[in-house]
């Protein structure tokens, strides 16, 4: 049997190898060490972005391969125990967590921490006899727990972590927040946690909250109602030129630099999430005045200070999947060849808004 991964080129994303190699037939000598199998995982344009990020070699060895200039992009998914050595899970468990785009990983706890693979009690999956559910039912739109916490629990949690951090900076007294990419499912799950919370406060007028997207888009946001408004990037002159937050999910420098140079002094804070337009931010050329947001440090640096982040979430997950089952399509695609086919939609912005994909090696 062979470990099937996927690699590509940190120098241009369009470079994408399948690597064959053994399988580890032992787990390491480290005690917790585990040798898992993915089953299957999601992928979004939220994974390029996490390719991008700063300094991901730091916190995710097992993304570069040893002697390349090769990366594994970090994919969210669940996996299967197949042999541990004193582990938090025994062989056969499942759990939901982060792991190199890879049909095998062995997670060593003396290369990297195990809370990066998102094990803990409150992740363990409990399938009979050990395997996973059969995937979702793509035809009749059915679904159950494990997928949904494929396809939207990353995104959402990305999402709301984001509308955390507005609300720590007070939403920076703000007028407007201005939302690009609106049509992604985190642009869209950030523009329905900010509902959600605005409609509960009674501390005074909330900020609008605008979606930004390409006229091909536009109808399929504002039909969702998630956004006070919704405009395309050609329309971007009929916002006010009032205080404003950005929060800019496209990685499109084009976008960033318009913004800025129309909103000039009423631009009171930006930040930068997105990949969508990858090649601009692979390329460094991020405006000058956007914070690049990393939603997993902010998770990892308010979870130090505060245990109820979790909670609060799972609180929400519920309803927020509801309001998304109504129209999210899954697409479950199997094998190396169509799981490149799915990588290369998403690398050239053709993945259509209202698709989640369910990939297996």
């Amino acid at each position: 049997m062979l470990n099937i991964s996927l690699e590509f080129n940190q120098k241009d994303f369009r470079r994408l190898a399948v690597s064959n190699a053994a399988v580890p037939t032992h787990v390491q000598n480290a005690p917790g060490s585990m040798l898992v199998r993915l089953e299957r995982f999601g992928f979004s344009s939220n994974n390029l972005a996490s390719a991008l990020a700063p300094g991901l070699a730091s916190v995710w060895p097992q993304a570069f391969p040893a002697g390349t200039d090769r990366l594994r992009l970090p994919v969210w998914g669940v996996a299967q125990v197949v042999a541990a050595n004193q582990a938090v899970f025994e062989p056969g468990a499942c759990f939901f967590g982060c792991f190199p785009m890879t049909r095998f990983a062995l997670i060593d706890p003396s290369m990297e921490p195990l809370e990066r693979y998102g094990i803990g009690a409150d992740q363990l999956l409990n399938p009979t006899g050990g395997h996973l559910p059969v995937p979702a039912d793509t035809q009749s739109g059915c679904y159950n727990a494990v997928d949904l916490q494929i396809m939207l629990r990353p995104l959402l949690m990305a999402a709301f972590m984001v509308m955390e951090e507005l609300k720590e900076s007070q939403f920076w007294h703000a007028q407007q927040i201005v939302v690009t990419c609106a049509s992604s499912k985190t642009a869209m799950g950030l523009g329905y946690f900010l509902q959600q919370h605005f409609a509960e406060r009674s501390d005074g007028p909330s900020p609008q909250v605008i979606g930004l997207t390409a006229q091909s888009n536009v109808n399929f946001v504002r039909k969702h109602g998630h956004f006070d408004k919704v405009l395309s990037y050609e329309q971007f002159r009929a916002m006010d030129e009032a205080d404003t937050v950005l929060v800019d999910f496209s990685g499109n420098f084009s976008v960033q630099r318009m913004l800025v140079y129309y909103l000039k002094q009423h631009l009171i804070h930006a930040y930068a999430l997105g990949a969508a337009h990858w090649d601009e931010v692979a390329s460094g050329e991020l405006a000058m005045s956007c914070e690049y947001f990393s939603a997993l440090d902010f998770y990892y640096q308010r979870h130090a200070r505060s245990k109820d982040l979790n909670y609060r979430f799972q609180q929400l997950w519920p309803n927020a999947c509801g309001a998304f089952i109504k129209w999210l399509k899954p697409q479950l695609v199997e094998g190396p060849d169509r799981v490149r086919w799915v990588y290369e939609q998403v690398l050239a912005g053709k993945s259509k808004p209202d698709v989640a994909y369910l990939c297996k090696l």
